[in-house]
């Protein structure tokens, strides 16, 4: 399964990176070269270049198969470990000018191509917050019109001459922005891309199932200790179709949350492939929910989601809406809802 939104869509073809909620243009070929404006990019303006990034979990892999490993690798191997976070050592990687380095879940882009005042610092975590999942010196940003939260940015560090020690740029942040958060103008003007949450989360399940055969996790809001659900992945290839959305009432309560109804509805229309999970989360009994948690809490076969308060209720919603599209009899697994997840 590949990921959401690959560097083949946007090589060559990307003119801008704007807000999805707001349209605020975030990001632009050379914005701080050019001053940079508030407008989306002319058709005659540059676009970017754009390579995909490795796996997160390469260095696992890698640290597998390597038998003399050299001292460059076991100190990426040393941080990883030390900070207790899966992948390679993300603030390493820094793009050029109108670069977009693309990741599973996010997008990495150089703070010479954002328009001053396109986002605003939102939180800061000093040293490593395990439950923000950012490392040192990272701060969370949002985007400044809307105040919607958009990613990440921090200090790139780049290797020092003839060492094994990284130091952090002076006059640059690197930019990491979700996926989710984003719409992709291109050069065809009428056409842009816009990634449903729906498409980070499968990423996400994914790619972590297959890296460390764990199908449970829990999912965070960002500062929060106490999971807001527990998910647990059943079968990533599931095709379904169903009608039980139609004449029903559009009650939700954010429009972030349109594409979400839309793909639910689309499933009356076509075979559409889910991902199935069970999930329990604190709408649940309180009890039961809490004796949950502290199950597994205890066990090394779960993975944890970090997503900010609303995506998180995004999740919820499109979760509870799925399961009414599930014969009633089926609707539950033991104390765990049964839902789905649309791919793509």
């Amino acid at each position: 399964m590949e990921p959401p939104l690959t560097a083949a869509q946007l090589h060559e073809r990307a003119t801008g990176i704007q807000c999805r909620w707001c349209l605020q243009l975030l990001v632009t070929p050379g914005a701080q070269e050019v001053g940079g404006d508030d407008h989306p990019a002319s058709a005659s303006d540059p676009t970017f270049t754009a390579l995909n990034l490795p796996s997160e979990h390469w260095s696992e892999l890698l640290d597998c198969w390597m038998c003399h490993p050299d001292e460059e690798f076991k100190y990426f191997m040393k941080y990883d470990r030390d900070t207790s976070l899966p992948g390679f050592r993300v603030h390493s990687w820094h793009p050029k000018l109108a670069q977009v380095m693309v990741g599973n879940t996010y997008l990495l882009v150089g703070s010479r191509d954002v328009p001053d005042g396109a986002y605003s610092v939102q939180g800061r975590s000093n040293p490593l917050d395990k439950n923000t999942m950012l490392y040192e010196n990272h701060e969370e940003i949002c985007c400044k019109r809307c105040l919607a939260p958009i990613g990440q940015r921090w200090k790139p560090a780049v290797p020092a001459a003839n060492s094994t020690d990284y130091s952090p740029l002076q006059d640059e942040y690197t930019i990491m922005l979700f996926k989710y958060a984003t719409e992709i103008a291109l050069k065809e003007r009428k056409e842009t891309i816009r990634l449903p949450l729906s498409s980070a989360l499968v990423a996400d399940l994914v790619e972590m199932g297959k890296a460390h055969a764990n199908y449970r996790f829990c999912l965070f809001s960002h500062g929060q200790r106490q999971p807001v659900a527990l998910l647990w992945l059943l079968q990533w290839n599931l095709a379904v179709t169903t009608n039980a959305y139609h004449g029903m009432v559009h009650t939700l309560p954010f429009s972030a949350f349109d594409h979400t109804w839309s793909q639910l509805q689309s499933f009356g229309e076509q075979l559409t492939n889910v991902l199935k999970v069970c999930y329990l989360d604190q709408s649940s009994d309180p009890e039961t929910f809490k004796r949950h948690c502290s199950q597994w809490a205890t066990r090394n076969d779960v993975e944890s989601l970090f997503y900010a308060e609303t995506q998180c209720q995004e999740v919820m919603t499109l979760l509870r809406l799925s399961t009414l599209a599930i014969p009633p009899e089926n609707r539950q697994f033991t104390e765990f809802s049964v839902g789905i997840i649309p791919v793509g």
